[in-house]
């Protein structure tokens, strides 16, 4: 029950992210252009007080020695069996998390917002800054926490989107699924991909092509076999006429 009450606030959040992303950068604001009101808005989520300063070391302690790789074995005290579950212990401490790892700027991270608190979870999106900005982009990540035996773990950490570089043109890429030792390179276009695309469809065509090509084979090869029609006799042909008068 629990797990299905969460999926569904996840399903939620990720439809909210994409509203609030298809209405970003509007410029109007004639509020006579909405055609019907749907009520009040509900209470933003909020975190009981008692919590935060837990909450905070949670993520002040993983995204220093998990992300950010400096001590995994301190982070894997903190990973939840669901972040742990498809990584064994010897693969985290070698540095093989599930969330790509990124060099932070600062040492406390308590700028995040919460998207949702359903009993003992909590929903948040935090953006770390890079450490070294003129070279790297920022990392927009939602996380989900959940408290156990008075300790919040991390249940995931994942990626959702991608900034450039100060320096660089401006861009974003969004990610909903990161391999847990990739990065954002992946996202950027490659010379040759067409190329490469153009030969893997290629490739899948091979069967149809060899298909289509057989069966030509086999009819020009019956084609060519069939044998030619004999001369007409116009002897028998006489005879037959004279046989039927």
């Amino acid at each position: 029950m629990h797990l299905r009450r969460s999926r569904v606030i996840h399903g939620a959040i990720l439809l909210a992210a994409a509203m609030g992303l298809g209405g970003c950068g509007s410029g109007v604001h004639d509020t006579k252009s909405v055609p019907l009101s749907l009520g009040p808005a509900p209470p933003p989520a909020t975190i009981p007080h008692a919590y935060r300063k837990d909450i905070a070391h949670t993520l002040d302690t993983f995204v220093r020695y998990g992300v950010e790789r400096k001590a995994p074995a301190r982070a894997y005290a903190l990973a939840s069996p669901m972040m742990r579950s498809g990584v064994s212990r010897k693969q985290w401490l070698a540095g093989s998390l599930p969330v790509p790892p990124f060099r932070s700027k600062g040492t406390n991270f308590h700028r995040y917002s919460v998207m949702a608190v359903d009993g003992n979870k909590v929903y948040l999106s935090l953006i770390l800054q890079p450490r070294h900005p003129k070279t790297q982009g920022a990392v927009a990540y939602n996380i989900r926490l959940t408290r156990d035996h008075g300790r919040w773990l991390v249940d995931w950490f994942t990626p959702s989107a991608f900034f450039a570089a100060k320096d660089a043109k401006p861009k974003v890429f969004a990610a909903p699924d990161i391999a847990p030792s990739g990065d954002a390179t992946w996202l950027q276009h490659k010379a040759g991909a067409n190329m490469m695309m153009m030969g893997v469809l290629l490739l899948l065509a091979l069967p149809l092509l060899a298909v289509l090509g057989w069966v030509g084979y086999g009819l020009l090869r019956s084609r060519l076999q069939r044998p030619a029609p004999l001369p007409e006799d116009e002897r028998w042909d006489a005879a037959l006429r004279r046989t039927a008068d």
